[in-house]
């Protein structure tokens, strides 16, 4: 179990989600 390799995989997805949130805002008002 390597908790640095688990710690990365937060921080990218933490990352991800931060930017596929603001795209998201944009495209909701399209989608729905």
């Amino acid at each position: 179990m390597c908790l640095a390799r688990y710690i990365h995989v937060c921080m990218y997805l933490y990352m991800y989600v931060r930017v596929h949130r603001r795209c998201m805002k944009t495209t909701s008002t399209i989608r729905r």
